[in-house]
């Protein structure tokens, strides 16, 4: 993803941006492990739907938990006079878009995730602005048709 966001200009070139964006993304395969744990190890629909009330549950480490860090990311690169609403710089990134494809998953798919999401205003945005995005609204309708 880092080769073809350098090629694709959606990787930046410094170090401590790299690094921001790196950060970012691999946070994202924190959130996709909780998710993918409740999908893959229940054993039945019932198991799941605890499962899946458990991590959208505001105590822990958990969904919320995992909102609030990223919410805070954007308003830390908002504070540097970022105004745009990404996580690193005021352009997009391979970061916002591996942050936007988790989060509208889980927003999508796990029950209770839309009402938290909402709650965070900074990161709802995020999901929102890319999903509007001309690109990424023809690749994902692009997308349903090939599925």
């Amino acid at each position: 993803l880092r080769y073809v966001g350098q090629l694709g200009g959606l990787y930046p070139k410094g170090a401590l941006s790299k690094a921001l964006v790196d950060e970012a993304m691999d946070a994202t395969e924190d959130v996709a492990g909780l998710v993918i744990k409740v999908i893959y190890g229940s054993k039945d629909e019932e198991e799941k739907k605890e499962g899946f009330a458990k991590i959208v549950d505001t105590k822990g480490y958990n969904i919320p938990y995992w909102m609030d860090k990223f919410e805070a990311v954007i308003k830390e690169n908002e504070d540097k006079g970022n105004k745009n609403g990404y996580i690193v710089g005021d352009k997009l990134t391979i970061a916002d878009l591996k942050v936007y494809a988790i989060w509208k998953w889980i927003r999508d798919n796990v029950p209770g995730a839309k009402e938290l999401l909402l709650q965070r205003k900074r990161l709802n945005m995020l999901v929102f602005m890319i999903g509007i995005n001309d690109c990424i609204k023809k690749f994902n309708e692009q997308f349903e048709k090939n599925t």
